[in-house]
């Protein structure tokens, strides 16, 4: 019997969730409301009871994909990462539920655990620990508060910064056909310059082809343009922010990102139609 490579959570952080999942409740639509004003404040503990409250739909969510062969665990941790982002980027303004909008959030980030843990066999060593860093991400965003930056990560994984930075972009879909190309608003994916899968091949081939390029194209980028690519492209952070922290101008930034999209373009020419 063929063993999964993919790296569980330790049993005792599903026990803990499964255990906060009963001890918190839906929230009612004002309680939600209040919990999100509290939170744009700067309220860290109204973030984690909204956190909290949901954990609930995670796990209804990954139940759902248990017979793709990933331990529930790895499931909900992964929804769980879904979910944190979710609140973070939750508008109560807008009027829709936060387990309305969070719901697809978790799903996505479970399919594409799911996607990637069933090629996991294939890739390099320090890929395959992509759990270990999903699990140390969300830690630390609770922990800390805020985004963890890629430098703690590592420290948590005892990875270098480069391998952890390769992982987010390999979990978070930033190498595959669903990634955004261009502007931020763009609509433009990587998949647009990819031949369409379905006419001779199955999907899941042209994806790890993909991925490959991409990783070969990230081993020849800068420490600097592989921050901005990452930072960009997976945790939506701003130019200016970028500009900020890198000490650069932003439109610096914004030329160095599409310098790396250029590179990235150009080594998927050959799955174009």
């Amino acid at each position: 019997m063929k063993t999964s490579p993919h790296r569980h959570t330790p049993p005792d952080a599903l026990t803990c969730c499964l255990r906060c999942a009963e001890t918190h409740g839906p929230l009612s639509r004002e309680e939600e409301v209040d919990l999100a004003k509290r939170m744009e404040a700067g309220d860290a503990g109204a973030r984690d009871e909204l956190i909290e409250a949901n954990l609930r739909l995670v796990i209804s969510i990954a139940r759902k994909y248990q017979h793709n062969g990933m331990p529930l665990e790895d499931l909900i941790q992964e929804g769980n990462m879904g979910l944190v982002k979710a609140v973070d980027k939750f508008d109560y303004r807008r009027g829709c539920k936060l387990s309305t909008y969070a719901t697809r959030g978790i799903e996505k980030a479970i399919q594409v655990a799911v996607r990637r843990d069933s090629g996991l066999t294939h890739l390099p060593g320090h890929l395959r620990q992509s759990g270990k860093v999903t699990a140390a991400y969300t830690t630390l965003c609770q922990e800390l508060q805020r985004e963890p930056t890629h430098a703690e990560v590592a420290e948590a994984v005892d990875l270098t910064v480069a391998q952890v930075e390769e992982i987010l972009l390999f979990r978070e879909g930033a190498i595959s056909l669903e990634a955004p190309v261009g502007d931020e608003d763009s609509d433009t994916s990587i998949g647009d310059f990819v031949a369409d899968a379905s006419v001779d091949i199955e999907a899941d081939v042209v994806r790890a082809a993909v991925r490959q390029q991409v990783r070969e194209a990230l081993s020849t980028l800068t420490e600097r343009q592989k921050t901005i690519v990452v930072s960009k492209a997976i945790e939506a952070v701003k130019g200016k922010e970028l500009a900020k922290q890198l000490d650069i101008s932003e439109p610096r930034v914004a030329q160095i990102y599409h310098e790396v999209l250029g590179i990235l373009k150009a080594r998927l020419s050959s799955f174009q139609a």
